[in-house]
């Protein structure tokens, strides 16, 4: 193969590639469900993204303290919104419990937790293989609400899958 037929196919492919899904991880830190308050996950950098997914998997099972989370937005510069609805109660969820969203603003945060962990979550996935209901966020932060304080064993890891929708955006961990 030339040189000149290699770059060509590279030009080619190099559009698809950036724009594909990516999956970014926040380890879960104690003091995340500790007391009442925001937390900063992830900032949405460079442009703005198609959020395709978010979810939390329990790794360190929740105390038996009712909790109540809510994942949100906060545009650079902009007001707060609702990525989703207050959360059913989270009482001593197990390790490997999912939180996910639906991409509805409205609609409540699916806790996916029935007697021992499923370890199944819902991302929306239509007939032709797309997650369906995605959101597109402009640069800012994306942050989880807590309410009600006082679970300091549980451990959640937040995870983003995403597609950036310019070719500087990204979502970074906080």
């Amino acid at each position: 193969m030339t040189d000149e037929i290699a770059k060509a196919i590279y030009n080619l492919l190099l559009p698809i590639s950036i724009y594909q899904p990516k999956p970014i991880t926040r380890t879960g830190v104690a003091a995340d469900l500790a007391t009442q308050h925001y937390e900063d996950l992830f900032t949405v950098v460079g442009g703005d993204i198609e959020l395709l997914a978010i979810y939390g998997k329990v790794i360190a099972a929740k105390a038996a303290t009712g909790q109540f989370l809510q994942l949100q937005h906060t545009p650079t510069g902009g007001a707060l919104a609702a990525l989703c609805g207050v959360s059913p109660t989270t009482t001593g969820d197990v390790i490997d419990s999912i939180y996910t969203i639906t991409g509805v603003p409205g609609d409540l945060m699916i806790v996916a937790q029935v007697g021992p962990a499923l370890g199944i979550g819902q991302l929306q996935i239509n007939l032709l293989g797309t997650i369906r209901s995605t959101l597109v966020l402009v640069p800012g932060i994306i942050g989880l609400d807590v309410t009600v304080a006082n679970d300091i064993t549980g451990l959640i890891n937040w995870t983003v899958l995403y597609r950036p929708l310019s070719i500087n955006s990204a979502v970074t961990v906080l």
